[in-house]
C-alpha cells in the first residue's frame, strides 16, 4: 500500500513537471526575479550616484589598488598628477594578490619594500593575519569614502573578495587602466570581463582599442582614449649612475626579457620560450664577453616554470646564481626598467606588452617565436612584422653578430614608422585622466 502511494505521487509529479503550466510558471517566476533584480540594481546605482554627488564640494577621493611592483608604473604618472592638484585626495593601497586562490605573500612583501625605498606613501590593504599566515581581514575600501577606485589587473579572482569591483561598485565609481599595451587577440579576457562591464571609465591606449572596448562593453561613452599611461614616464627617464657606467665597460647592452607563458601552461596565452632557450643564456655570456646582458623576466616566470614542470625553484635559483657570477650579467626584477631600455642596444624577448614599449626607444628587437603562438591583434601584427625573429637558437647568435655587433639594423625605418601610432597623443595620459575626473558627474 505504501509503495503504491509513492508510485502514484511520483506519477503526478512527473506529469506536473512535463506540463505547460509548470514551465510557464517557471518562466513567469524567472521573469519576475529578473525584473526585481534589475529594479534593485537601478536603485543601488541611484543611491551610489546620490552619495557621490553629495560629496561634490569635498575633495575628490581616488583609490589605486596595486598588487605587485611591476604594476605600479601604470598608475605612477596619474597619482603624481592628482597629488599635485589640491582638488584630489589619493590613497595608494597595497592590495593582497591571490594566485590559484592562494595569497601571494612574496608580491605583497616586495611591494611594501619598494614603496618604503621610493618614499611612496601607501596604506596596507591587509588588516589582520592569522597565526597560520593567512589573511583574516582586509581594509574595507568603503571606509575611505572614495569617489573612484582604480584597477589595472582585470582578473578579479586575483583580488580579495572585498577588493573586487563587484563590491566596490556599490559605493564608488570603478575605473580601469589596462596593465599592458594590448597586442594579443584575446577579446574575452581583454575587453569583456567583469571589471570592463562595471567600469565607469576605461582609459585605453589607442582608438583601435577604444573600438574594441565599445563593441563589447555595455556603455560606449565610458571608454576614453588617453594613450598608455606608462608612456608618460618616457618624458622624465633618469638613468642611475651605476647603469650609465655599464656603457663605459661594455660594447653593447642587451636585455633578455622572457614571458611567463611557457609550454602548455596557458590555453590562450602561448608566447613563452624560456623552456626552449634558457640553456643557451650561459653560452651567450661566454660567446659575447664584451656584451652586458640584463635578465628581466616576467614577474610570474618563476612560478610558471614550477607549475609547468620546467624547473624547480632551486634549479631556477641555481641558474641565476651561476649567471650572476659572470661580470657581463645582471638580474633585474624592478619596476623602473625604462632606464635599462634607454641605455640598452637591443631587446631579446617573447613578452607581449614590451613589443609596444621598446619600439619607442629606436632599438632593434629580436622576437623569440613559437610555432603554436597565440594570435596578435591588428597593431600586434604590424609590430611583429617589423621585428627580427628567432625560431631556433642559431637565429639568436645571428642576431647578435649580424645586427647588434655589426650595427646593421635594416628594419629601423619599418619600426620607426609605427612610433606615432603606438605613442598616441603628444599630451600626457595623466593630464587627460585628470581633466576627465574633474568634469564627470
Amino acid at each position: 500500500m505504501f509503495l503504491k502511494t509513492i508510485v502514484l505521487k511520483l506519477k503526478k509529479y512527473i506529469a506536473f513537471i512535463f506540463s505547460p503550466k509548470y514551465y510557464f510558471g517557471l518562466e513567469r517566476d524567472l521573469a519576475f526575479l529578473q525584473n526585481e533584480f534589475g529594479h534593485l540594481q537601478k536603485i543601488n546605482n541611484q543611491l551610489k550616484q546620490m552619495h557621490i554627488k553629495s560629496k561634490k564640494n569635498e575633495k575628490i577621493v581616488v583609490v589605486f589598488l596595486v598588487q605587485e611592483v611591476s604594476l605600479f608604473s601604470v598608475f605612477d604618472s596619474v597619482i603624481n598628477k592628482l597629488l599635485n592638484n589640491g582638488k584630489f585626495k589619493c590613497h595608494v593601497i597595497i592590495a593582497p594578490q591571490y594566485f590559484c586562490k592562494k595569497w601571494n605573500e612574496d608580491s605583497y612583501s616586495e611591494l611594501k619594500k619598494y614603496f618604503l625605498k621610493k618614499g611612496i606613501i601607501s596604506i596596507d590593504g591587509v588588516v589582520k593575519i592569522s597565526s597560520e599566515n593567512e589573511i583574516e581581514e582586509v581594509l574595507d575600501l568603503q571606509t575611505l569614502n572614495p569617489h573612484y577606485v582604480f584597477y589595472t589587473c582585470p582578473y578579479m579572482e586575483d583580488y580579495h573578495i572585498f577588493h573586487r569591483c563587484a563590491y566596490v561598485n556599490n559605493f564608488a565609481h570603478v575605473c580601469y587602466i589596462p596593465y599592458g599595451f594590448l597586442l594579443a587577440e584575446q577579446p574575452e579576457t581583454q575587453y569583456h570581463q567583469e571589471v570592463h562591464n562595471l567600469a565607469y571609465r576605461v582609459y585605453c591606449e589607442t582608438d583601435f582599442h577604444n573600438k574594441n572596448y565599445a563593441a563589447r562593453c555595455d556603455k560606449e561613452a565610458k571608454v576614453i582614449t588617453t594613450g598608455y599611461t606608462k608612456f608618460d614616464l618616457l618624458d622624465n627617464i633618469k638613468v642611475a649612475n651605476e647603469i650609465k657606467n655599464i656603457k663605459s665597460n661594455f660594447n653593447k647592452i642587451v636585455i633578455i626579457a622572457p614571458h611567463w607563458s611557457v609550454g602548455n601552461l596557458s590555453s590562450v596565452t602561448c608566447y613563452g620560450t624560456f623552456d626552449k632557450y634558457y640553456e643557451h643564456i650561459e653560452k651567450l655570456l661566454i660567446t659575447f664577453p664584451n656584451v652586458y646582458f640584463v635578465f628581466k623576466p616576467h614577474p610570474s616566470l618563476k612560478n610558471a616554470l614550477l607549475r609547468a614542470n620546467v624547473l624547480q625553484l632551486k634549479e631556477y635559483e641555481k641558474l641565476l646564481s651561476g649567471w650572476s657570477k659572470r661580470s657581463n650579467f645582471c638580474f633585474y626584477d624592478g619596476a623602473d626598467y625604462f632606464e635599462y631600455f634607454a641605455i640598452s642596444d637591443a631587446l631579446i624577448t617573447d613578452s607581449v606588452s614590451f613589443l609596444a614599449e621598446y619600439v619607442l626607444f629606436d632599438k632593434p628587437l629580436l622576437l623569440l617565436c613559437r610555432q603554436d603562438s597565440s594570435p596578435y591583434n591588428k597593431i600586434g601584427n604590424l609590430l611583429v612584422n617589423s621585428f627580427y625573429k628567432a625560431y631556433c637558437s642559431e637565429d639568436i647568435y645571428d642576431f647578435m653578430k649580424n645586427i647588434i655587433l655589426a650595427d646593421h639594423d635594416h628594419l629601423y625605418d619599418k619600426r620607426n614608422a609605427l612610433i606615432e601610432m603606438i605613442r598616441g597623443s603628444s599630451q600626457q595620459a595623466a593630464d587627460l585622466i585628470e581633466n576627465d575626473l574633474l568634469n564627470v558627474n
